[in-house]
C-alpha cells in the first residue's frame, strides 16, 4: 500500500502526494493545485472532471470509520449487481466504446473498492468518485491489530478464518455501541469512541484495550442487517450469539484479560493500514454537486449513497444530476429503494421525471432476504435514467435472473402491486398526496 499519509506531530498531519483530489467547491477556498479545474461560465463556477485527473493530497480528515454498523462500504461487483439488479461489470463492458474513453462517476464510492475493481477489469472509462469522505470498516482494521497467531499459541486453541471474523465483529460492536446496549434492537452509539476515532484512528488500540473486558460479558451483538419500525426508526432485530464452545470462550477470556499482549508489535501508523482506494476521488457534499460542469458524465452510478439525501432535497439532487449527463448518458441509482427496503421512492422519482423530461425506468428484482417487507414478489431495486433507449437496452441484456426493466409510469399505475410493497402504505399514499 502506498504511503498516503505522513504524520508531523500528534493530531497534526500533512500528506505526501496521493491518488486523490481534495478541494472545497467554493472557488475562494480551493488550492492553487486544483484551481485550473474550475471554469467560470460568467455566472457561477463549474468543475471539469477531466481537469481533475491527476494527483492531490489526501488529508486525514478525508477518511473516517463507518458511522453506523449497517454501512457496507467495501462492496464489489457481486454485491453491486445484487443491489442494482443487473450484472454491473458486464453492463459496463457492453456499454464501452472503443472509439471514446467515457467518464464514469460514482456517487459515494465508500472506500473506493468497486471503482478500483472497474479500473482493473474494464477498459474504456475514466473513473471518478465523489464523496464527503472515504469510509473504511473497523472490523478489517481490528483484524490487522490482533495477533491471532500469538493468541492461539498462548491458549492452545485455533480459530478458523470465519471464527476470526466473528471475533473481530464482536470487538467492533462492543467498541462502538454503548456499554450494556448491544442486545437491544435500538441502541446508542458510544459517541466518545466515534468522535475520537474519526479524529485519529491511531487511538484504536487504546479503545480496544479499554473495552476488551466486555468480551466476557457480552453474549450477543446486533447483526449488520437493520430494519425499521412503523415510524421509520432504524432497529436491529437480528442478533449474533457468542459461540458457546470452550475453545472460543478460552480465547475470549485470554484477550479480554490482557488485550495489549495480543496486539501486533509492528503496527506503526494505522492510517497506512486502511483499506481505501483514493484514485480520482474528489471530496464534496452532494449538495454542492450543482457546481459540477453540465453534460460531461457518460455513466453515473449510485449505490447506497444518494439514499441519504431525502425529501425535496432528493428530488432536487436527482434532477440536478440529470444535467450532468451527456445527451446520451445514463444514471443508475439504487436510492429508489430506501434503506432496509422499508419504502420505495416512486413518488419522488415521478417528480424527477416530470422536472427533467427524461424517462425513468425501474429494475425490479428479487427482494433482499430479511430486508424488504414484500418477500413474495419482485421489488424496485434501482432507477435507470437516460434519454437513450439503446443504453437502456444494453442494460436490459445484463439483467440478473428474475429481474425486469419496467417504465416507472407502468409501475405507478399498478395500485395492487403498490399496496403490497410496504407495511404502512407509505408508497401508495405518497403517490396520491
Amino acid at each position: 500500500m502506498s504511503d498516503r499519509f505522513n504524520r508531523l506531530s500528534h493530531k497534526t498531519y500533512t500528506s505526501v502526494p496521493a491518488e486523490a483530489v481534495s478541494f472545497d467547491l467554493d472557488t475562494n477556498n480551493v488550492s492553487d493545485h486544483v484551481q485550473y479545474a474550475i471554469e467560470d461560465d460568467g455566472n457561477s463556477s463549474r468543475v471539469d472532471l477531466l481537469a481533475l485527473d491527476g494527483k492531490e493530497i489526501l488529508r486525514h480528515s478525508d477518511v473516517a470509520p463507518i458511522p453506523e454498523i449497517h454501512w457496507s462500504i467495501d462492496r464489489m461487483d457481486d454485491a453491486y449487481s445484487r443491489r442494482l439488479g443487473f450484472d454491473v461489470l458486464a453492463w459496463l463492458d457492453n456499454l464501452s466504446d472503443p472509439d471514446k474513453e467515457q467518464i464514469l462517476l460514482e456517487l459515494g464510492p465508500g472506500n473506493g473498492a468497486f471503482k478500483n475493481e472497474v479500473d482493473e477489469r474494464i477498459t474504456g472509462y475514466k473513473t471518478f468518485g465523489v464523496c464527503d469522505k472515504l469510509y473504511y470498516p473497523l472490523t478489517t482494521l481490528i483484524g490487522k491489530i490482533v495477533d491471532f497467531e500469538k493468541l492461539e499459541k498462548a491458549t492452545g486453541e485455533v480459530l478458523s478464518g470465519t471464527e476470526r471474523e466473528l471475533f473481530c465483529n464482536f470487538l467492533y460492536k462492543i467498541l462502538v455501541i454503548k456499554e450494556g446496549q448491544s442486545h437491544l434492537d435500538q441502541f446508542e452509539y458510544d459517541q466518545d469512541v466515534q468522535i475520537d476515532l474519526a479524529s485519529n484512528i491511531n487511538q484504536l488500540p487504546s479503545w480496544l484495550e479499554s473495552k476488551a473486558p466486555l468480551l466476557t460479558e457480552v453474549t450477543c451483538i446486533p447483526d449488520h442487517i437493520s430494519g425499521r419500525d412503523n415510524e421509520g426508526n432504524v432497529c436491529y432485530p437480528y442478533k449474533i450469539q457468542r459461540p458457546e464452545k470452550e475453545s472460543f470462550q478460552k480465547i475470549y477470556r485470554a484477550f479480554s484479560a490482557y488485550p495489549n499482549t495480543y496486539f501486533r508489535t509492528e503496527l506503526g501508523d494505522l492510517y497506512q493500514a486502511l483499506d481505501i482506494y483514493p484514485d480520482n476521488i474528489f471530496f464534496a457534499h452532494f449538495s454542492d454537486l450543482n457546481r459540477l460542469k453540465d453534460e460531461q458524465v457518460d455513466v453515473m452510478i449510485g449505490a447506497r449513497s444518494s439514499v441519504y439525501v431525502q425529501g425535496e432535497a432528493y428530488i432536487q439532487f436527482m434532477t440536478e444530476m440529470t444535467k450532468k449527463l451527456q445527451d446520451n448518458g445514463i444514471h443508475v441509482d439504487d436510492s429508489i429503494r430506501d434503506n432496509d427496503g422499508w419504502c420505495y421512492r416512486l413518488a419522488e422519482l415521478q417528480k424527477v421525471q416530470e422536472a427533467s423530461g427524461i424517462p425513468i425506468y425501474v429494475v425490479l428484482g428479487p427482494p433482499l432476504e430479511r430486508e424488504d417487507f414484500c418477500q413474495d414478489d419482485i421489488v424496485p431495486l434501482s432507477a435507470v435514467i437516460s434519454k437513450d433507449p439503446q443504453k437502456r437496452e444494453v442494460l436490459r441484456s445484463s439483467l440478473c435472473e428474475n429481474s425486469q426493466l419496467i417504465p416507472l409510469d407502468e409501475i405507478i399505475a399498478d395500485k395492487g402491486y403498490l399496496k403490497k410493497l410496504d407495511r404502512t402504505g407509505k408508497v401508495i399514499n405518497s403517490l396520491h398526496d
